[in-house]
């Protein structure tokens, strides 16, 4: 049985030292093949160099790690064979991760898109890879995705993500409203019941309290905001002549920025009916806390919030309305928060936003002129990317407000996407405006044929 007796270790490589590591430890002694691994990264080869030596090569580094019992695995295969025999060991192999320099001074789009440069000990990139749900670069608490393609044993490269605050959602549409928006975090005067008001179940909310005020509500995390342009209520059947009149000028939606003082938005009037109400906001409200509540505590005149379900449509966002923010950025390793990165900032004008597309489709054989009208563009021309569809749309004319591209061709149907980048700003904010690839009508290739 092949064992296990001593480790070393490069950037790249760990040399596994022990006995039995020879192929004549299988039947037929032939066609043996070494397996390794380390943190849960596979090596990219291995060599068994004699009975008591295996070398084994991870091309993107050896992974790194904030854990000190780790240990690496050994195996051997025979070809075409099903039994593996697991070299034994209990040889414990420490790669802590020594953090060289992180980009600093770097100024992006709040859309996000702008490459970051985390350097240091070899093999942080292979950990990135193979275990992205435990290692990761963070920022502003969303995921930095890692650009493979262009990170190196010692260097991981990862794109910014974009980064939602009251000043870039208003002004950028950086994310786009759902019309579903969940905290997860529900509140009410009867604490048991508050779940339902939002578990999308048609089924009454009781927090009726006959002494006291009732009410039923979502919160957002703290440092957040909830910015709502419309939130609609649901009642089951009512009796209008009798049940009505306990939510008509009682039942109200309110919001709080602490929890404790609350500012009324809406109350309930004569219209006020069975099935879905909704309540639109022109401008969107931001807070942290919002409620259905009738703080009426006179009995005789009591309300009731009795509802059966609530729906907001808005955004969950950054409670910040400078037209920049500093973006906290660190390395998460084995699921802690290990190493402190140098932040981004995030900068309204170098955040190009597209305000119209014309024209706002054409055809799908390409050659149509599209132009992307808005603000914070660049004019070097050089420094654009334009991809519609998947399809690249070379730029061939841009001024500090409009940017213009001529469209390939486009087979199949793939998914309609727009994704605009600007070298040394980021993305651009399309406000999820799209153009659309057509067959036309008058268009021969629409009735047959190839382009």
């Amino acid at each position: 049985m092949p064992s296990v007796e001593s480790l070393a270790n490069t950037d790249t490589t760990i040399v596994f030292t022990g006995k039995n590591f020879q192929a004549a430890m299988f039947p037929g002694g032939a066609g043996v093949t070494g397996k390794a691994s380390f943190m849960g990264v596979d090596a990219t080869s291995v060599t068994i160099d004699s009975a008591t030596q295996v070398t084994a090569t991870f091309a993107s580094g050896v992974p790194t790690t904030s854990l000190t019992t780790q240990i690496p695995k050994l195996w051997f295969v025979e070809t075409g064979k099903v039994p593996t025999i697991h070299a034994i060991s209990t040889t414990v192999l420490t790669k802590a991760y020594k953090l060289t320099t992180s980009t600093s001074g770097l100024e992006c789009s709040f859309a996000g898109g702008c490459k970051y440069k985390v350097e240091g000990t070899a093999g942080l990139t292979s950990l990135l890879k193979s275990s992205s749900s435990t290692n990761y670069i963070k920022m502003c608490e969303k995921k930095c995705e890692l650009i493979a393609a262009d990170s190196t044993a010692t260097a991981a490269y990862c794109k910014v993500p974009g980064v939602s605050t009251t000043y870039s959602n208003s002004n950028f549409d950086i994310e786009r409203q759902n019309e579903r928006l969940d905290s997860g975090k529900y509140f009410s005067s009867k604490q048991e019941e508050a779940y339902k008001a939002f578990n999308n179940v048609l089924t009454d909310t009781v927090a009726y309290d006959k002494n006291a005020g009732c009410h039923v509500g979502m919160e957002f995390k703290p440092g957040y905001v909830g910015m709502i342009t419309q939130v609609k209520v649901f009642l089951n059947e009512i009796n209008r002549a009798t049940t009505l009149k306990y939510y008509v000028n009682k039942l109200e939606f309110q919001g709080s920025a602490d929890g404790k003082t609350y500012t009324k938005l809406w109350r309930a009037d004569v219209t006020f009916h069975a099935g879905w109400n909704y309540i639109k906001f022109e401008t969107a409200v931001k807070y942290r806390f919002y409620r259905f509540s009738v703080p009426d505590k006179d009995t005789s005149s009591r309300g009731t919030c009795t509802i059966s379900e609530v729906a907001m449509t808005g955004v969950q966002v950054i409670d910040d309305s400078n037209p920049t923010y500093d973006c906290p950025a660190v390395l998460v390793m084995n699921g802690e928060t290990d190493v402190a990165l140098n932040n981004v900032k995030m900068v309204g004008t170098k955040t190009p936003t597209i305000n119209s597309i014309s024209p706002r489709f054409g055809t799908v054989t390409g050659g149509t002129d599209v132009t992307f009208t808005g603000i914070n563009f660049v004019t070097d021309i050089s420094k654009y990317s334009v991809v519609i569809d998947g399809i690249n749309c070379p730029v061939s004319a841009a001024t500090t407000t409009s940017v213009t591209c001529k469209t390939g061709k486009r087979p199949g149907l793939p998914a309609n996407t727009l994704v605009i980048t600007v070298d040394g700003v980021g993305l651009v904010s399309t406000r999820g405006l799209r153009y659309l690839y057509v067959n036309l009508w008058t268009d021969d290739h629409t009735w047959g044929g190839e382009f």
